[in-house]
Protein backbone atom coordinates (compact mmCIF):
# COMPACT_ATOMS: atom_id res chain seq x y z
CA UNK A 1 0.00 0.00 0.00
CA UNK A 2 2.76 2.44 0.93
CA UNK A 3 6.53 2.31 1.31
CA UNK A 4 6.22 2.21 5.11
CA UNK A 5 5.60 -1.45 6.09
CA UNK A 6 4.29 -0.52 9.56
CA UNK A 7 1.57 1.86 8.41
CA UNK A 8 -1.74 0.96 6.86
CA UNK A 9 -4.93 2.77 5.91
CA UNK A 10 -8.19 1.67 4.33
CA UNK A 11 -8.47 5.06 2.63
CA UNK A 12 -5.00 5.18 1.10
CA UNK A 13 -6.00 3.33 -2.07
CA UNK A 14 -8.93 5.66 -2.75
CA UNK A 15 -6.71 8.68 -2.07
CA UNK A 16 -4.05 7.53 -4.55
CA UNK A 17 -6.70 6.66 -7.14
CA UNK A 18 -8.30 10.08 -6.79
CA UNK A 19 -4.89 11.72 -7.09
CA UNK A 20 -4.26 9.94 -10.40
CA UNK A 21 -7.78 10.72 -11.59
CA UNK A 22 -7.40 14.41 -10.73
CA UNK A 23 -4.03 14.49 -12.52
CA UNK A 24 -5.70 13.14 -15.66
CA UNK A 25 -8.43 15.77 -15.47
CA UNK A 26 -5.90 18.57 -15.00
CA UNK A 27 -3.79 17.33 -17.91
CA UNK A 28 -6.92 17.19 -20.09
CA UNK A 29 -7.67 20.79 -19.14
CA UNK A 30 -4.30 21.85 -20.54
CA UNK A 31 -4.74 19.74 -23.67
CA UNK A 32 -8.12 21.27 -24.58
CA UNK A 33 -6.95 24.83 -23.89
CA UNK A 34 -4.15 25.19 -26.44
CA UNK A 35 -3.66 22.26 -28.88
CA UNK A 36 -7.01 22.92 -30.63
CA UNK A 37 -5.65 26.32 -31.70
CA UNK A 38 -2.37 24.82 -32.84
CA UNK A 39 -4.20 22.10 -34.80
CA UNK A 40 -6.82 24.41 -36.30
CA UNK A 41 -9.69 22.85 -34.34
CA UNK A 42 -10.99 25.95 -32.57
CA UNK A 43 -14.52 25.54 -33.95
CA UNK A 44 -14.86 22.13 -32.29
CA UNK A 45 -13.63 23.19 -28.83
CA UNK A 46 -15.88 25.99 -27.63
CA UNK A 47 -15.70 27.90 -24.31
CA UNK A 48 -18.41 25.68 -22.83
CA UNK A 49 -15.99 22.74 -23.15
CA UNK A 50 -13.39 24.60 -21.12
CA UNK A 51 -16.08 25.60 -18.64
CA UNK A 52 -17.06 21.98 -18.10
CA UNK A 53 -13.42 21.00 -17.77
CA UNK A 54 -12.86 23.74 -15.20
CA UNK A 55 -15.84 22.53 -13.19
CA UNK A 56 -14.45 18.99 -13.21
CA UNK A 57 -11.06 20.22 -12.02
CA UNK A 58 -12.67 22.33 -9.30
CA UNK A 59 -14.96 19.53 -8.09
CA UNK A 60 -12.35 16.78 -7.89
CA UNK A 61 -9.79 19.08 -6.27
CA UNK A 62 -12.35 19.61 -3.50
CA UNK A 63 -12.99 15.87 -3.34
CA UNK A 64 -9.25 15.23 -3.06
CA UNK A 65 -9.13 17.56 -0.08
CA UNK A 66 -12.13 15.78 1.42
CA UNK A 67 -10.32 12.44 1.25
CA UNK A 68 -7.12 13.98 2.64
CA UNK A 69 -8.92 15.54 5.56
CA UNK A 70 -10.90 12.35 6.19
CA UNK A 71 -7.65 10.41 6.51
CA UNK A 72 -5.99 12.90 8.87
CA UNK A 73 -9.16 13.41 10.91
CA UNK A 74 -9.65 9.69 11.53
CA UNK A 75 -6.06 9.28 12.73
CA UNK A 76 -6.27 12.34 14.98
CA UNK A 77 -9.78 11.82 16.39
CA UNK A 78 -9.29 8.10 16.89
CA UNK A 79 -5.93 8.63 18.62
CA UNK A 80 -4.34 5.92 16.49
CA UNK A 81 -0.85 5.73 17.94
CA UNK A 82 0.35 3.29 15.29
CA UNK A 83 -0.66 5.66 12.48
CA UNK A 84 0.65 8.92 13.92
CA UNK A 85 4.36 8.36 13.06
CA UNK A 86 3.58 8.26 9.33
CA UNK A 87 1.82 11.63 9.48
CA UNK A 88 4.16 13.30 11.97
CA UNK A 89 7.25 12.29 9.99
CA UNK A 90 6.03 14.35 7.06
CA UNK A 91 4.52 17.25 8.97
CA UNK A 92 7.49 17.74 11.29
CA UNK A 93 10.35 17.23 8.82
CA UNK A 94 8.76 18.77 5.70
CA UNK A 95 5.99 21.15 6.84
CA UNK A 96 6.53 23.60 3.97
CA UNK A 97 6.31 20.81 1.41
CA UNK A 98 3.06 19.49 2.89
CA UNK A 99 1.58 22.99 2.93
CA UNK A 100 2.65 23.50 -0.69
CA UNK A 101 0.98 20.21 -1.63
CA UNK A 102 -2.35 21.21 -0.07
CA UNK A 103 -2.14 24.71 -1.52
CA UNK A 104 -1.42 23.54 -5.06
CA UNK A 105 -3.88 20.65 -5.23
CA UNK A 106 -6.79 22.26 -3.38
CA UNK A 107 -6.55 25.84 -2.12
CA UNK A 108 -5.27 27.69 -5.20
CA UNK A 109 -7.58 25.90 -7.69
CA UNK A 110 -10.50 26.31 -5.28
CA UNK A 111 -10.04 30.09 -5.12
CA UNK A 112 -9.06 30.50 -8.77
CA UNK A 113 -11.82 28.42 -10.35
CA UNK A 114 -14.75 29.66 -8.29
CA UNK A 115 -16.05 31.93 -11.05
CA UNK A 116 -17.23 31.13 -14.56
CA UNK A 117 -14.76 33.35 -16.44
CA UNK A 118 -11.55 31.64 -15.20
CA UNK A 119 -12.93 28.28 -16.29
CA UNK A 120 -13.65 29.48 -19.83
CA UNK A 121 -10.39 31.40 -20.24
CA UNK A 122 -7.67 29.13 -21.71
CA UNK A 123 -4.90 31.03 -19.89
CA UNK A 124 -6.40 30.69 -16.41
CA UNK A 125 -7.59 27.13 -17.05
CA UNK A 126 -4.06 26.17 -18.09
CA UNK A 127 -2.57 28.00 -15.10
CA UNK A 128 -4.71 26.31 -12.45
CA UNK A 129 -4.52 22.91 -14.16
CA UNK A 130 -0.74 23.24 -14.12
CA UNK A 131 -0.83 24.16 -10.43
CA UNK A 132 -2.84 21.00 -9.73
CA UNK A 133 -0.30 18.89 -11.61
CA UNK A 134 2.51 20.52 -9.65
CA UNK A 135 0.69 19.72 -6.44
CA UNK A 136 0.26 16.11 -7.50
CA UNK A 137 3.99 15.92 -8.19
CA UNK A 138 4.65 17.25 -4.69
CA UNK A 139 2.19 14.75 -3.26
CA UNK A 140 4.11 11.84 -4.75
CA UNK A 141 7.29 13.29 -3.28
CA UNK A 142 5.63 13.52 0.14
CA UNK A 143 4.45 9.91 -0.07
CA UNK A 144 7.72 8.42 -1.31
CA UNK A 145 10.80 10.32 -0.12
CA UNK A 146 10.23 10.51 3.68
CA UNK A 147 9.77 6.73 3.79
CA UNK A 148 13.10 6.15 2.04
CA UNK A 149 15.32 8.94 3.43
CA UNK A 150 17.18 8.06 6.61
CA UNK A 151 17.27 11.73 7.65
CA UNK A 152 15.71 15.01 6.46
CA UNK A 153 17.02 16.08 3.10
CA UNK A 154 16.66 18.94 0.66
CA UNK A 155 13.12 18.75 -0.72
CA UNK A 156 14.06 19.01 -4.37
CA UNK A 157 17.26 18.27 -6.23
CA UNK A 158 18.72 17.17 -9.51
CA UNK A 159 17.30 13.64 -9.23
CA UNK A 160 13.73 14.89 -8.99
CA UNK A 161 14.25 17.31 -11.86
CA UNK A 162 15.74 14.74 -14.23
CA UNK A 163 13.14 12.09 -13.43
CA UNK A 164 10.30 14.58 -13.94
CA UNK A 165 11.74 15.78 -17.25
CA UNK A 166 12.15 12.18 -18.38
CA UNK A 167 8.53 11.31 -17.68
CA UNK A 168 7.33 14.59 -19.24
CA UNK A 169 9.33 13.80 -22.39
CA UNK A 170 7.94 10.26 -22.47
CA UNK A 171 4.40 11.61 -22.14
CA UNK A 172 4.97 14.11 -24.95
CA UNK A 173 6.47 11.45 -27.20
CA UNK A 174 3.60 9.01 -26.71
CA UNK A 175 1.06 11.80 -27.27
CA UNK A 176 2.68 12.86 -30.55
CA UNK A 177 2.91 9.26 -31.74
CA UNK A 178 -0.74 8.68 -30.87
CA UNK A 179 -1.88 11.79 -32.73
CA UNK A 180 0.13 10.73 -35.76
CA UNK A 181 -1.50 7.30 -35.79
CA UNK A 182 -5.05 8.37 -34.95
CA UNK A 183 -6.94 11.56 -35.89
CA UNK A 184 -7.55 14.04 -33.10
CA UNK A 185 -11.12 14.44 -34.38
CA UNK A 186 -13.43 12.23 -36.40
CA UNK A 187 -13.61 14.37 -39.55
CA UNK A 188 -16.31 12.18 -41.08
CA UNK A 189 -18.88 14.08 -39.04
CA UNK A 190 -17.20 17.49 -39.14
CA UNK A 191 -19.88 18.92 -41.43
CA UNK A 192 -22.48 18.37 -38.70
CA UNK A 193 -20.68 20.58 -36.19
CA UNK A 194 -21.99 24.11 -36.10
CA UNK A 195 -19.53 26.96 -35.63
CA UNK A 196 -19.61 28.44 -32.16
CA UNK A 197 -21.48 31.70 -31.84
CA UNK A 198 -21.68 33.43 -28.45
CA UNK A 199 -25.22 33.91 -27.21
CA UNK A 200 -26.21 37.56 -27.35
CA UNK A 201 -28.21 38.82 -24.34
CA UNK A 202 -31.62 40.28 -25.01
CA UNK A 203 -31.80 44.08 -24.79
Amino acid sequence: MSLDPHWYSTLFGAWIFMSAFLSGIAATGILIAWPPRWLGLERYFVPTHRHDQGKMTFAFAVFWMYLTWSQIHVIWYGKMEDDWPYVLLRMEQYPAVVIAMVACVWFIPFIGLLGVAPKKNPVTLTLFSGVVLLGQWIQHWVVIVPSLAAEPRTPFGLDELLISLGFAGLFGLTTVLFLRAFPALDTRHAHRVRPYRPVQPHP
